[in-house]
């Protein structure tokens, strides 16, 4: 029978034990358990009088009996806490038989007459799944890193390298030993780049740019560097992350591609003036013969005969064939290059088919055919390029009248919703099925080489689809071979805005004590000149001048009311610089300007107007055309 001493003892210990969070039991010098607490019951499903009086292995499983048995007899040789747990694996084991993982820490307790060890027992299960969870998640996150393509690297606040990943290596030729802990700037072809990249990490929270990097054998290369700054959890800054991308041979294919867009708008720009030169040199001499042409017919009119007559009109006709030619060869070069310039503007379609049709009026009637237009709409306004339209409207109507050899071509004109249709239809020779796919071809008829029956290069139709297709006009077409073709155009209604009022603020004319009104020929072309005279001679008086130079110096001397200008001339500088030199100063600012040139892009006439021009003509001119402008600019007293 235990006495009231050794019960008050036992109770001693057990309050002590009750006291302690976790399961503890204490152990005699052979480990037999003498008493445990509430904790030993809740986590191993033992009462307390199943563990008092046997020993401690009865909470451990089997395989670790041995083991533990030799390392128990340690257990009061020095007096301090052993972890048992720490460097090995130790597991509980339930009343039930389940294991789960523990940590044990041991510490002797004196008591009186007898010195017991304590082991507190910590159930690790859940700390051993989240260490787990973790390993897992680093291990993850590890391979993550080393399995990306891009190099990562990553420096602490000191700049040393801390993270340095497969590609890193394999694109350094360092391995991940030879960098860790060594300050960034080996890796950086110059060290201030890769400090002003780390600065503005640290300053704006990340960076992106190129950068130079070298390789261990001094070998440099450019990457593209996004890096973001490292915090830890309280939010304070702990180093940099970085992430490269090898860009040498994008950066040099770049370059490359650098050049070939030099190239290439260079090449542009050499064909934009071959062109340019080409319009200037044909249409000069062209301008010239037909003036001339024309001139002589006015004067020897009244000593030939009809056949002679008909020499003249096709001396006109072949020239206006061969400007039309060069027209088209210039248009479908500017189209095809990229640089046709597209100027649009509010137009009546109604009052635009109307004025085409009846420019085609005659060359109907000389076939013998019918040509008419009917349009049941009132509201037709339409934004368009007035030249594409046109062009594209004369293009197909030309075409109808061409391969038509008898009947009649309709164009009309209708209204759906905000849609209008235009449909040009004719009773020709029509188009087979295989040739109807390459109708807009460049350079292509269905009939060609030496047997062909028409004339023409080919560009016609191929023009008209480009003109509509830049503005937003669908063309479709159908036709039956020997029963005609008919081409229909839609168009969108354009939204009508406000009507602008334009003021045309004109200096009132000055008047000159000259019978006639003085004009200013700009023109290094001699035969330009001579031309021009003849066409004037009878209303004005002229002055020629073929340099911006001796313009400068003959307005100087004389005060003219009009000038004409070319804009290709002798010198340093061109027809346009003599026109933004005359509208800076005072005395000249009001005198009208008309552009009489054969540059003839539709860019040339928006230069000329830009620059301060009042007109514009493309040569070749004819007399009446030259002097109806003039007169509008100077009204002749009767």
């Amino acid at each position: 029978m235990p006495n009231k001493k050794s019960k008050e003892k036992s109770q001693e210990i057990i309050d002590f034990l009750n006291f302690i969070p976790d399961a503890t039991v204490a152990v005699n010098g052979e480990g037999v358990m003498v008493q445990v607490n509430s904790q030993v019951e809740r986590m191993f499903g033992y009462k307390q009088d199943e563990l008092i009086g046997h020993t401690v292995e009865m909470l451990i499983p089997e395989r670790f009996w041995k083991s533990h048995v030799k390392h128990r007899e340690n257990y009061f040789t020095e007096p301090q806490v052993r972890t048992m747990g720490k460097g090995l694996e130790l597991f509980g084991r339930h009343k039930d038989g389940r294991e789960f993982p523990i940590d044990i820490s041991l510490s002797p307790m004196q008591t009186k007459g007898e010195l017991l060890s304590l082991a507190s027992i910590r159930d690790i299960t859940e700390h051993k799944r989240v260490e787990e969870e973790l390993k897992s998640a680093q291990e993850y996150f590890s391979n993550l890193i080393d399995s990306c393509l891009d190099m990562i690297i990553s420096v602490d606040k000191k700049r040393r390298i801390v993270e340095f990943n497969r590609a890193a290596e394999k694109t350094f030729s360092y391995s991940k030993a030879e960098v860790m802990c060594k300050h960034i700037n080996i890796l950086y072809a110059d060290p201030t780049e890769g400090l002003k990249a780390h600065k503005t990490t640290k300053k704006t929270g990340r960076f992106s740019g190129e950068i130079i990097y070298k390789r261990k054998n001094g070998e440099t290369f450019i990457c593209f560097l996004s890096s973001s700054i490292l915090l830890d959890k309280n939010g304070e800054f702990i180093g940099v992350m970085g992430v490269s991308r090898d860009i040498t041979e994008r950066f040099k294919i770049r370059k490359e591609l650098e050049k070939a867009m030099e190239q290439a708008e260079e090449g542009n720009r050499i064909k934009t003036l071959f062109l340019a030169n080409m319009s200037h040199e044909i249409r000069t001499p062209l301008n010239t013969i037909l003036g001339f042409t024309d001139l002589i017919e006015q004067s020897v009119s009244h000593l030939i005969g009809q056949g002679e007559k008909t020499f003249f009109e096709t001396i006109q006709q072949s020239g206006k064939r061969l400007m039309g030619t060069v027209h088209k060869i210039l248009d479908i070069s500017q189209i095809e290059g990229g640089t046709y310039d597209l100027s649009t503007k509010i137009l009546d379609l109604k009052k635009l088919t109307d004025s085409v049709v009846k420019e085609f009026k005659p060359m109907a009637e000389r076939k013998g055919l019918e040509l008419s237009y009917l349009s049941n709409i009132e509201d037709a306004v339409i934004r368009v390029d007035e030249y594409c339209i046109t062009s594209a409207l004369s293009n197909l109507i030309d075409n109808a009248l061409k391969y038509t050899e008898e009947g009649k071509i309709d164009v009309t004109l209708e209204g759906r919703g905000n849609k209008l249709s235009l449909t040009i239809k004719d009773t020709g020779v029509g188009i087979s099925e295989e040739y109807i796919e390459h109708l807009f071809d460049v350079f292509s008829q269905e009939s060609m080489g030496y047997t062909k029956k028409y004339q023409g290069v080919g560009l016609g139709l191929a023009l008209t689809k480009r003109y509509l297709d830049m503005n937003n006009v669908v063309l479709n077409v159908q036709s039956t071979k020997g029963l005609g073709t008919t081409f229909v155009l839609t168009f969108t209604l354009a939204k009508r805005g406000r009507p602008k009022v334009e003021v045309e603020l004109k200096e009132e004319l000055i008047v000159k004590p000259l019978e006639k009104p003085l004009v200013l020929l700009v023109e290094d072309d001699i035969a330009s000149q001579k031309l021009t005279s003849f066409f004037l001679k009878r209303q004005y008086d002229i002055c020629f001048a073929v340099s911006v130079a001796e313009a400068k110096e003959r307005l100087k001397k004389q005060t003219v009311d009009l000038i004409l200008l070319d804009l290709s001339l002798f010198g340093d500088e061109d027809g346009l610089d003599l026109v933004r030199h005359l509208r800076k100063t005072k005395k000249w600012r009001g005198t009208p300007i008309i552009a009489v040139t054969a540059h003839a892009f539709t860019t040339d006439r928006d230069n000329c107007l830009a620059a301060g021009c009042n007109d514009y003509m493309a040569k070749p001119i004819k007399q009446d055309e030259l002097l109806a402008k003039l007169k509008q600019y100077i009204p002749l007293s009767n």
